[in-house]
């Protein structure tokens, strides 16, 4: 009777792994689908950080308004335009608050916590953004009074490298987002 180990003689067991052949071709396969792929999605990305700007800043501007109802205090809802000197293409929900006959604006997350929402380094809140009413140069404020209603009424304009959208408030309260 023969064993098993007769039949082994003469052939070569290769050990597991991959040759260097294989490895190059692999990675040679791998950067020509990245070099392609690339310029396909980059566009898009952008496309994609300017949707989520907007879209982030509407439902900022939703909470200001549904805060504003539940508490029965005014919100509002102030920005940073690109042109401003200080945080540019910023902005920040404040409550008002009344000690005695002074009324205050104090921002909801307390300062040192990062309170201020910073856009995208390649979005920005453009200069022509309503309403431009601010203390200093670039800054609007939108108030949300607690029957809903707003005071005044704006339209922030955000540019992406690709174009832009409008985030727009009517005096109602109702905020969309809009093709420019």
């Amino acid at each position: 009777m023969m064993s098993g180990q007769g039949f082994a003689v003469g052939r070569r067991r290769r050990a597991g792994g991959f040759t260097l052949a294989e490895v190059l071709v692999t990675a040679a396969i791998v950067t020509i689908m990245a070099g392609i792929s690339v310029p396909i999605i980059a566009p898009r990305y952008h496309d994609y950080q300017l949707r989520g700007a907007a879209w982030q800043m509407a439902g900022d501007m939703r909470l200001a308004r549904q805060r504003a109802v539940t508490t029965r205090a005014p919100y509002r809802f102030a920005f940073a335009t690109s042109a401003a000197g200080a945080d540019p293409d910023t902005y920040v929900l404040e409550y008002q608050v009344e000690q005695g006959a002074v009324r205050t604006w104090v921002q909801e997350v307390p300062p040192g916590l990062g309170s201020r929402q910073r856009l995208s380094g390649a979005i920005h809140i453009d200069g022509a953004s309503t309403p431009s009413n601010g203390a200093a140069v670039g800054t609007g404020t939108i108030v949300f009074n607690p029957n809903g209603s707003v005071v005044p009424t704006g339209t922030l304009r955000l540019r992406g490298s690709r174009g832009g959208l409008n985030v727009v408030v009517d005096q109602t309260g109702r905020v969309q987002v809009t093709a420019p």
